[in-house]
């Protein structure tokens, strides 16, 4: 089964979303404190709206799991899991490094999934037998098997890092 007609929605969603992203970047008023470190902003559930109605639009029968309001729709076998804003932190604090991040599993398998990154316009997308693009262009994984010669990405989280002011 080729999974053409869910990538091709993902990603306009995605889009759609991003644009509106970008379009709030340093102009969001309101941040509130789900945790300790992880926040939630009125864009994120802006671009949540925004990914729920379409989502659901193409989509009545499937479930939408979303980071900021759960469960929506009947238990089905097809599930979205969607993050409207990944990266709320660098989101609130305007550095430029934040996606919309839609996922679907059918019967617990992720069959495909789509990052946008509006600032950058990187449109990262994957299904299963079709392989992996970066703005539709083939990406594949390094050929590098040496470990010291392999660039490794860290986060740091915040809850460990103690910053002291004299």
């Amino acid at each position: 089964m080729t999974w053409e007609k869910e990538l091709s929605i993902a990603r306009h969603v995605a889009l759609e979303a991003g644009a509106l992203l970008k379009n709030l970047l340093g102009r969001v008023n309101q941040v509130a404190h789900k945790g300790e470190t992880d926040l939630v902003t009125e864009a994120d559930l802006q671009s949540e709206k925004l990914i729920l109605e379409s989502m659901g639009r193409h989509f009545p029968k499937d479930t939408i799991i979303t980071e900021e309001t759960g469960q929506h729709g009947a238990a089905s076998k097809r599930v979205w899991l969607i993050d409207p804003l990944d990266g709320t932190i660098n989101f609130a604090h305007e550095v430029p490094f934040f996606a919309v991040s839609i996922a679907l599993q059918v019967e617990g398998e992720t069959i495909l999934g789509v990052v946008h990154n509006p600032c950058t316009q990187e449109l990262f997308e994957a299904a299963k037998g079709s392989g992996a693009f970066l703005n539709q262009r083939p990406i594949t994984v390094s050929k590098n098997s040496n470990l010291l010669d392999s660039l490794l990405p860290r986060v740091f989280p915040t809850r460990c890092i103690k910053i002291r002011v004299p």
